[in-house]
């Protein structure tokens, strides 16, 4: 069984703007799935199977209107939780914290990509990434997964990520009580950093 950090991670670099080798990319990540999560193996098989004739040109303009031009689509996650408020600069801050404390390298992309988030949320106790998935991860993918068409071979990235994340994470007690308010609130944070 493939440890939580290496699925994570794993599923980061399929989020990434696609490039040359991404088909043997993604078939690596489809490899990395154990039988208890084939339900998301499936999902992450049937994107390949939809863009593996594609070019990577086309794939680029693909990514690009679903994930870059759509900004009910975008990766992103903070932008989901605060649009362009105060509060989303403050969760830029956590994370960039989280990255270094962690000691995840930058990439290009912000703090508050999904490939980046991955891997912090892989990286974190498992009660705070309880928290933060239920609070935050999952509730913008699910924003993400509404703006998607579900023609588009990306919805299946997306639904399979959602469905990975509620088989590794736990709902946090007494989350149920909370979620609304909780996500709806500019309050939103990370766990604190020690």
């Amino acid at each position: 069984m493939a440890s939580i950090v290496s699925l994570l991670d794993s599923y980061a670099v399929i989020l990434l703007y696609p490039q040359q080798d991404h088909d043997a990319i993604v078939q690596w990540c489809i490899d990395r799935f154990a039988e208890e999560h084939s339900d998301v193996r499936e999902m992450v098989s049937d994107y390949l199977s939809r863009v593996e004739s594609l070019s990577l040109s086309a794939r680029e303009e693909l990514y690009i209107k679903t994930f870059d031009l759509n900004k009910a689509g975008t990766l992103d996650l903070g932008w989901h939780l605060f649009g362009e408020d105060y509060n989303r600069g403050l969760f830029l801050v956590k994370l960039r914290q989280y990255l270094q404390l962690l000691e995840i390298p930058e990439t290009n992309e912000l703090p508050d990509h999904v490939s980046q988030v991955l891997r912090v949320l892989g990286r974190m106790s498992r009660d705070e990434a309880n928290q933060f998935a239920y609070a935050c991860v999952i509730p913008s993918l699910e924003t993400i997964a509404e703006g998607i068409q579900e023609d588009n071979p990306h919805d299946r990235l997306i639904q399979g990520l959602i469905q990975l994340l509620r088989s590794l994470f736990d709902v946090p007690a007494g989350f149920e009580e909370t979620t609304e308010s909780a996500y709806e609130s500019p309050s939103v944070q990370l766990p604190v950093i020690q």
